[in-house]
């Protein structure tokens, strides 16, 4: 049976016209199907529009409940999808006509929404369908054709609105409106166009804004890309976003990636990489563990030395240089490792790469290098620390740093004094050992500074990023930092307790997401079981304790026992009219006397209470119905 608050055909005096129905919502729809042919395909909304006129002419003559509707709209969608797709794609130079993407999905979503008018009673009603022609008339907006769009989506409020007000049979004239209510109503709609043309204008000029930052923040975030062009470390060191959480003992400094071959400001690496399968994760209390914040880390960092290393999804990309990175597949959000002095993937000695820089950097460089270490000895540590010991007391830590143009930036660095940050300072120590026959290359990482009392880990930011050096001692590669002190670059100390308690809760909810992966299929099936045994219950306990509440689907006996009487007495229920409607029409109505017409009235205010609001009893109500009928008869 069909709910009473559902629109429903019955005995009526007259046939209202189609736009005085829910059938009212083929407005909208033809004003979408309008816009759909001038910037889409002509020919597909030509069909539907064909097929919306048949809806109105004949109407609703399909009744399905809502399992079959979804068994045959699901379905429909599916295959007007890759229809459209297939027969009407985007015609080729076609700028200003939708993609095929959007004409496939705008398409199949107006013609489930044109279907549904031949539907009795459509899962959802009419919003749904306005819904369904939302969407549709949102996908026609795929393409830029100045104000026509703003100028339909106008045309299409107003038919909505049409819509919603005359497909409700019950609506009353507006002749009633008082005048307060014109004038604020007007007031509104003032305000409302108002807020839309200030939208309009100001949408456009927005969207160029945030394209503009999030260009700005990528560019500014390929410091630990392939590539290294000096000064792209700028963006990460003034950025305050997180990066990686440390458990168990944090170390100064995680490598990430590490350039060997530079080219007049840029810096790159091979690509020798090989994959591997490292072990389960180490135990024991010497354990650390990093938690990658980012869903999909393009590369892992860990410090020098790190041993036992491990990754959540089992697998990993390694270089010559130790360097670990994702597969891409199978990006893991957590690695393990032991600190220690022999690592798990050792990086391979020196090649020729590590001592190559062009001939005119080479030539420029060094003079400075020889006076820098003339009086220091040959070991290659000692020639080292000099170096970093004249890069520090001769050039200052600046985040702005302007190369003329033409000139190589460490050239520049070195010659001119400039100052500069961590980028500047690596790259110029690099070369300047290269001049000297000592292999060396930049790497990129972070520096661990800060920590999160809250949670008791180690929390690792953009602004943490930092670039150093490795080079060959004669034996081993050794880290050097030839970036002064500055503050800076001093610690951060701890968490701000706010953002240190928000970031906590994060780091949990990523825990629980893992445990919830780790869980087996029998073990996700027991909480949905224990939850549907419990609902199970509460239901029945709800129908033995009201047994005329909810579980009633359609109208009770005596509603329908009070409608035909009423109908037969000339005072029929409309399509879409409420019991309490109703009721107040029946009172209104001078066909029955007074004291029978409150009588009835009162009926379907008792029906309404207890059929929505589970008030009373359907026995009483039952026995006042068939007493109220026989004495109406009578």
């Amino acid at each position: 049976m069909a709910d009473p608050l559902t629109p429903r055909p019955g005995p009526t005096t007259g046939r209202s016209p189609w736009w005085s129905s829910p059938r009212a919502v083929a407005l909208p729809l033809a004003v979408t199907l309008l816009l759909f042919a001038i910037v889409g395909p002509a020919a597909l909304a030509a069909l539907l529009a064909g097929l919306l006129v048949i809806a109105v002419v004949v109407g609703p003559r399909v009744s399905a409940g809502r399992l079959a509707q979804g068994m045959f709209f699901v379905p429909v969608f599916s295959i007007a999808i890759v229809t459209i797709a297939t027969a009407f794609p985007q015609p080729a130079g076609a700028l200003l006509e939708l993609r095929t993407p959007w004409r496939a999905f705008g398409g199949a979503t107006l013609l489930v929404a044109v279907l549904r008018l031949f539907f009795a009673s459509p899962w959802g009603g009419v919003p749904a369908t306005l819904g369904l022609t939302l969407v549709g008339f949102t996908a026609c907006g795929g393409v830029n054709r100045g104000w026509l769009y703003p100028a339909f989506v106008v045309l299409f409020l107003g038919a909505t609105a049409f819509a919603r007000r005359y497909g409700d049979p019950g609506h009353g004239p507006l002749t009633g409106i008082a005048r307060r209510r014109a004038w604020a109503i007007a007031a509104l709609g003032a305000v409302a166009a108002a807020v839309a043309v200030a939208l309009v204008a100001s949408i456009p000029q927005a969207h160029r804004w945030a394209v503009r930052q999030v260009m700005q923040r990528v560019v500014a975030r390929t410091g630990f890309s392939d590539r290294l062009d000096l000064g792209d470390l700028r963006g990460l060191l003034e950025s305050e976003d997180r990066v990686l959480r440390i458990r168990g003992g944090a170390p100064p400094l995680l490598r990430g990636v590490v350039y060997n071959r530079y080219k007049f400001g840029r810096w790159s690496h091979p690509e020798r990489i090989r994959s591997i399968t490292p072990p389960m994760a180490p135990v024991g209390d010497d354990v650390v563990a990093i938690e990658f914040i980012d869903d999909e880390p393009k590369r892992y960092f860990l410090p020098p030395g790190a041993r036992d290393v491990a990754v959540s999804t089992g697998y990993a990309l390694v270089d010559r240089m130790g360097i670990l990175a994702p597969v891409a597949a199978e990006p893991a959000q957590r690695v393990w490792y032991r600190p220690g002095e022999s690592p798990t993937f050792p990086v391979d000695p020196p090649a020729p790469e590590d001592l190559r820089m062009p001939v005119s950097v080479f030539y420029a460089l060094k003079p400075y290098a020889e006076a820098w270490t003339r009086d220091t000895a040959a070991d290659p540590t000692a020639r080292l620390q000099a170096l970093a010991r004249e890069l520090g007391a001769r050039h200052a830590y600046s985040l702005d740093n302007e190369v003329p143009f033409g000139v190589d930036p460490v050239v520049s660095f070195i010659r001119e004094g400039r100052s500069g940050h961590c980028e500047h300072f690596a790259s110029s120590f690099a070369l300047l050992a290269r001049t000297l026959s000592i292999p060396a290359r930049v790497v990129g990482g972070y520096r661990v500074t800060e920590y999160n009392a809250v949670g008791g880990y180690a929390l690792v930011r953009e602004r943490d990023a930092h670039a150093w050096v490795e080079a060959w001692d004669g034996a081993r590669w050794r880290t050097f930092d030839p970036t002064p002190a500055v503050p800076a670059l001093a610690s951060r100390g701890q968490t701000p307790w706010l953002a240190a308690v928000a970031d906590a809760a994060g780091s949990q909810w990523l825990a629980f997401l893992d445990w919830l992966d780790a869980r087996t299929p029998a073990e996700m099936l027991v909480p949905p079981s224990v939850l549907i045994l419990l609902l199970l219950a509460v239901r029945t306990w709800r129908r033995r304790r009201f047994p005329t509440g909810p579980a009633s689907a359609g109208p009770l006996a005596c509603f329908q026992d009070l409608s035909e009487a009423l109908s037969q007495a000339g005072l029929p229920r409309h399509p879409a009219e409420t019991p309490v409607q109703w009721a107040n029409r029946i009172v209104a109505d001078p066909s029955l006397p007074g004291e029978a017409a409150a009588e009835a009235a009162a009926l379907l205010h008792r029906y309404a209470a207890l059929r929505y609001g589970q008030r009373g009893h359907e026995k009483d109500l039952a026995r006042d119905v068939a007493a109220w009928t026989t004495s109406l008869r009578a």
